[in-house]
This record gives C-alpha cells, sequence and structure tokens, in this order.
C-alpha cells in the first residue's frame, strides 16, 4: 500500500486508471481510513455548436435557419474505474492478477440522448409570426 494514490490516466481492460497498488484488497469487516468520493473518473468533454440565421419575409413574418450540432468532437465519455480491491490476487505480498482493479472498461451508454451522446446534427427551419 502506497501513502498517494497516482493517477495512471489508462483506459481499457486491464490498464489501471489509478495505481491500484495504492489500495489493499479487504480481508476482514471493518471500516476504511479514507474519505467518501475521493477519486473522480475521466471527465466528460463535450462540445456543442448552433449557427442560426434568421431572414425577415415582411414586417410580421419571418424565417429563421438552424443548423444544430451536439458533441461536435464525437468525444466518448467513459465510466468511472472498477474499485471493487477484492478483485485483485495477491499472493505472497505480491499483486499476481489486477482483476481489472481500477481499469475503466465501458463508455456511458446515453443512446438516444442528444446530450452527451455520440455526434448529432438537427437541421431546422422556424417560421415566427
Amino acid at each position: 500500500m502506497k501513502p498517494k494514490i497516482e493517477k495512471l490516466g489508462g483506459i481499457g481492460r486491464n490498464v489501471p486508471y489509478y495505481d491500484p497498488l495504492a489500495f489493499t484488497p479487504v480481508r476482514d469487516v471493518r471500516f476504511g481510513n479514507t474519505g467518501r468520493n475521493i477519486l473522480r473518473g475521466p471527465g466528460t468533454v463535450n462540445l456543442d455548436a448552433t449557427l442560426a440565421r434568421t431572414f425577415r419575409v415582411s414586417e410580421r413574418w419571418s424565417t429563421e435557419l438552424r443548423a444544430e450540432s451536439y458533441n461536435l468532437t464525437n468525444t466518448p465519455s467513459f465510466n468511472n474505474p472498477d474499485t471493487n480491491a477484492s478483485n485483485m490476487r495477491v499472493t505472497n505480498g505480491v499483486v499476481t492478477d489486477l482483476g481489472n482493479f481500477m481499469s475503466v472498461r465501458s463508455a456511458r451508454n446515453r443512446t438516444g440522448s442528444i446530450e452527451g451522446g455520440e455526434r448529432a446534427f438537427r437541421l431546422a427551419v422556424r417560421l415566427i409570426f
């Protein structure tokens, strides 16, 4: 067990996001010595953009053309790392298998959602009267 948790930033199976050797597997029922929510997972980066132009048709009528893009850069949003230290296998004080402990193994599933999901474009014509 190390005194400081180092962020490695790996994404994928058996590639640790935080240093798993800073933790020890749970062997008995007891209270731990860390605070709640001390670790943060990968951040969410999302770039949305809109282009809009209004055309005046008459004194009362106007038309607005809009082109909107959600998640323009198509950046995935990853889940938090697996935090179950009991998945590690330790033999004689040496870690033999991480068991996906501290690994980010999947992306957030936001299918059907415009915000935060895959890249989406929307075109719109708005009639204002």
